[in-house]
């Protein structure tokens, strides 16, 4: 949890609790998430259905006043493929327009109170264009991540088993923030803005010449840390991307030749450098020259 002077910040803070409420609310919430686990283990509803609910049940549980607000956002969804809401999710129908009888459908409709409006976006995104969220019941790997973002997905973790215990995920985020993080990182993987597409090919080309990078992981933890997180943790414009991978390069290359973090790489220095960003920009390059 993003903790300043004792106090959450960030985009979820006003959704973030104390270790101790998180104990007591587990007790509350445990038959509903159990239900989720189970039907993630049997296959009885869709991932994306399983993330959604997640979210509405936090959100409920968290917001005792209007959790869920009317807010139609028109998107033209098939509806047809999804179950009605579980039973089991009984709470909902005394919340509902009596017209909504499934999760896209009452996505349509309401917004959740002081969540951006990025995680309900994705989630609908996902409703639109299915299988780009992948569910995982544990964190992954950086390079697991790396593989499925280089397939134009990314995996969104539940822990049940800390979820329904009241317990932190990682040491750091209750189970809720988590899949409010993997779900931001997500709407800033598919957004038009940061050019997706391009996105997939710059993790496409990391994955082909990791054998490059790799090496430098095993010499210097700083650059390792680095990596990993521009492979699994950090979802921006390609240019930003392309720019990040670059500058962590350089202070590699530095601490490499026994040169401080402002200092400047001689031009035989730079061979190695220039070659990687060579390897890694080759496909853009290519690109770039078919338009011409």
């Amino acid at each position: 949890m993003p903790i300043l002077l004792n106090q959450p910040f960030g985009k979820f803070r006003k959704l973030l609790r104390i270790e101790s409420y998180l104990r007591q609310e587990s007790i509350e919430l445990k038959p509903y998430l159990e239900f989720l686990e189970e039907s993630f283990i049997n296959n009885t509803l869709s991932p994306i259905e399983i993330i959604s609910l997640f979210v509405i049940l936090y959100q409920y549980s968290r917001i005792k006043d209007k959790p869920f607000q009317r807010n139609p956002s028109h998107k033209t969804l098939n509806l047809t493929t999804y179950k009605n809401i579980p039973l089991e999710f009984d709470f909902l129908y005394t919340k509902l327009n009596p017209n909504i009888n499934n999760i896209p459908q009452f996505l349509n409709n309401y917004s959740f109170r002081y969540l951006p409006t990025s995680i309900r976006e994705v989630l609908l995104l996902n409703f639109i264009e299915e299988e780009k969220l992948i569910l995982k019941t544990d964190i992954p790997t950086s390079k697991e991540m790396l593989s499925m973002q280089a397939k134009g997905k990314r995996y969104i973790t539940i822990d049940f088993s800390k979820a329904i215990a009241g317990n932190l995920v990682d040491d750091k985020r209750d189970a809720f923030e988590f899949v409010l993080h993997d779900l931001e990182h997500a709407y800033c993987f598919f957004k038009k803005e940061n050019e997706y597409e391009k996105q997939i090919l710059f993790y496409k080309s990391i994955q082909t010449n990791y054998h490059l990078l790799e090496p430098l992981t095993k010499e210097n933890t700083q650059f390792k840390e680095d990596l990993e997180y521009c492979i699994s943790d950090m979802n921006s414009h390609p240019d930003h991307l392309l720019n990040y991978l670059k500058a962590i390069l350089i202070k590699y290359f530095l601490w490499k030749n026994n040169k401080q973090p402002d200092g400047r790489l001689t031009e035989s220095e730079l061979i190695p450098l220039n070659e990687i960003i060579f390897f890694i920009n080759s496909p853009f390059i290519i690109i770039a020259s078919q338009k011409q």
